[in-house]
């Protein structure tokens, strides 16, 4: 058992500390607990369940790893609640915007939380990581962190659209898109390494 269990024995090695009177006990009891409290502190805003339903959306990726995207990089991924589905608009690895899509899955593991997984249309694969979900707020926010690396953290916002300039980028890249083979490179959110 741990030392603080321990007591049999002799106490002779036990130090002496004076002794309080219990009103300087109570002083002390209310000083510390209103040092604790602050009525200027806002109560943290719950997280949500993490469901397609809450996911729906536009979202934005706004920072990997603590770090803002890099100038000229960019990351939006829509999710569609009823067929849960999802597109990504991405600029990372190549000069030129994409459009990607594909389907996802959401399973609440007792132990880690909400992973997301997910797969790409066409027959490309699955994601490279499955990812925990934290941080899900009403006011527009959430946290992913790579189950498999949790050095890997993103996090998204949620914005009305994705913006008319990248549809057109990457609907202009459309025809390209179908023909590559680089849907064996690392996509953006799904494993940015």
């Amino acid at each position: 058992p741990p030392p603080f269990f321990l007591m049999n024995g002799d106490h002779r090695d036990l130090h002496s500390f004076p002794t309080r009177r219990s009103s300087d006990l109570i002083a002390l009891f209310a000083c510390g607990f209103a040092a604790c409290s602050s009525d200027d502190e806002e109560p943290e805003e719950p997280s949500l369940e993490v469901t397609p339903a809450n996911l729906h959306g536009t979202w934005k990726l706004a920072e990997w790893n603590g770090e803002p995207l890099a100038e000229g990089t960019y990351c939006y991924i829509v999710f569609n609640r009823k067929d849960q589905t999802f597109e990504m608009y991405q600029k990372f690895d190549s000069m030129y915007g994409r459009h990607i899509t594909g389907s996802f899955a959401i399973k609440n593991d007792p132990y880690q939380g909400y992973i997301i997984s997910g797969s790409y249309d066409n027959g490309k694969g699955d994601w490279n990581q499955s990812y925990l979900v934290t941080r899900l707020l009403a006011s527009g926010s959430m946290i992913w962190t790579a189950k498999d690396d949790v050095t890997d953290i993103s996090r998204y916002k949620r914005c009305d659209e994705v913006p008319a300039e990248i549809l057109k980028e990457c609907k202009d890249r459309k025809s390209t898109r179908l023909n590559s083979s680089h849907y064996n490179i690392s996509y953006a959110v799904f494993c940015l390494k």
